[in-house]
Formats: C-alpha cells, structure tokens, sequence
C-alpha cells in the first residue's frame, strides 16, 4: 500500500496489506522457532566446527554472489 508522508510531499511512504502482514508474521514465527533450534544445534558444536562451517558458508556466499552477477 502506497501513503503520501504527511511531512513531506515528495515522499511516499509503503506498508503491507493484511494479507502481506499475515505472511510477514508468520514468516516472523517461522524463524523464531527454526532459528532457535539452529542455535541449539550449533551451540554444541565445538569451536574448531563452528569456524569450519563458517568457512564453509563463506565460501558458499561467494560462489552464489558468482553466479547472480553472471545473471546480471
């Protein structure tokens, strides 16, 4: 939805619809309990793990960053 900022003219201002702020809550929840549960997961790991699977991550990032800027 599209509102005109009551302090200024040339800006507009944007908000979701009910619709769009029922999926943005439940996405919202979605990551409260799986992002919990991620870090239960890697609290336990050891250190040496955690930097590994960073590392991996990283490495991962930077391959996909690869491929969206071949799309580009």
């Amino acid at each position: 939805m599209r509102y005109k900022d009551p302090k200024d003219d040339k800006t507009v201002l944007l908000g979701l619809t009910k619709l769009g702020k029922k999926a943005f809550d439940g996405h919202e929840i979605f990551h409260a309990k799986h992002d919990a549960a991620m870090m239960r997961l890697v609290s336990e790991l050891s250190h040496d793990k955690v930097i590994f699977l960073k590392e991996i991550f990283l490495k991962m990032e930077a391959s996909i960053d690869g491929y969206l800027e071949e799309l580009a």
